[in-house]
């Protein structure tokens, strides 16, 4: 028994390393996993996403590809007659081999399945060699930023704003509306540097990306009924480390 609360203390000491190497701004690039329907969901229910691309850590560190992203429905205000709906969720876990890891998030872009499946293919393809994905241009979403594949750059013009990496890409907020609490490297997956606000949506908007009171806390607001489908792109990031 000694030994098992030995391992166990072991392991709840690294989980709260682990979360403590994830600071503010630390984006989280998060492909959903199911739909979210403001006339069908229900408070208290939960929601799963899973990270698109590896998050590099300021310890060296990453935040593997495929750790699920977890969250719940918080309050639903399903379409009435003229005044809309509201989803009001928030994404409060990271989980990984190592645990669960608790986070307080702001959505920062929401890309709909077509953008994103846009996003993951190529706009132009060049000569032998270049039919491989890894060889591949793409363009970003909320850019615009082309990703030369094959020995290339993030390119926004002829400014160098990133760098491809496998399954998306890495860059630094640029000026946008959306604030940057830092200037390090961040996991983009298929979102441009200044990537901020929905898009793909026809009726779809964020009413408070969650870094306004009450912080970590998501609006997402329609004229008629909130409807974000699963493989939907979500950008979200920390706001604050993983330890409160």
């Amino acid at each position: 028994m000694t030994v098992l609360r030995i391992l166990a203390a072991l392991l709840v000491s690294a989980g709260i390393a682990f979360a403590q190497e994830i600071p503010a701004g630390t984006a989280l690039p998060v492909l959903l996993s199911s739909k979210l329907e403001a006339a069908k969901i229900k408070p208290g229910q939960q929601i799963v996403g899973r990270l698109a691309q590896a998050v590099p850590l300021p310890s060296g560190k990453r935040i593997p590809e495929g750790s699920q992203v977890r969250g719940q429905v918080i309050e639903v205000r399903p379409p009435a007659s003229g005044s809309g709906s509201q989803l009001i969720l928030k994404f409060d876990r990271v989980h990984t081999k190592k645990g669960d890891f608790p986070v307080t998030t702001a959505l920062r872009a929401i890309a709909s399945v077509p953008e994103v499946e846009s996003a993951e293919q190529p706009q132009w393809v060049g000569g032998r060699g270049f039919s491989y994905p890894a060889n591949w241009t793409t363009v970003q979403i909320g850019g615009p930023e082309a990703v030369y594949r094959g020995g290339g750059h993030v390119m926004a013009g002829n400014q160098i704003v990133g760098e491809p990496v496998w399954h998306g890409a890495i860059g630094r907020f640029r000026p946008s509306v959306c604030p940057a609490e830092n200037d390090r490297e961040q996991a983009l997956w298929v979102f441009a540097t200044t990537a901020c606000g929905a898009y793909g949506f026809t009726d779809l908007h964020i009413a408070n990306p969650g870094w306004n009171p009450p912080i970590g806390q998501i609006v997402l607001a329609a004229k008629g009924d909130v409807q974000v489908f699963g493989r939907s792109g979500l950008l979200l990031v920390t706001l604050t480390p993983g330890t409160h």
